[in-house]
């Protein structure tokens, strides 16, 4: 009986307390860059390779993504981008 809800609230704690870690999941997963962004290129180059990682990993989209609507619109207008 007390299954369920016990359940759903451990679920709901461990994906609240996985948001609230510090730093960035896709961060983690590119290499570190001692030269810095000196160019615009660079600072391009890294964005592409963030998008591309972020991608991989599934964090391009919000935590709860639901979509109600028709097929014939496209599910980039959701896309979450790096600030």
């Amino acid at each position: 009986m007390f299954f369920l809800p016990t359940l759903v609230a451990v679920s709901l704690l461990a994906f609240g307390l996985s948001r609230l870690g510090p730093g960035d999941p896709v961060d983690n997963f590119l290499p570190p860059d001692e030269a810095g962004f000196g160019s615009p290129q660079a600072l391009a180059a890294y964005e592409r390779e963030y998008r591309e990682v972020a991608r991989q990993l599934g964090r391009d989209l919000p935590p709860f993504y639901f979509r109600f609507g028709p097929a014939a619109v496209p599910y980039t207008l959701y896309r979450v981008f790096p600030q």
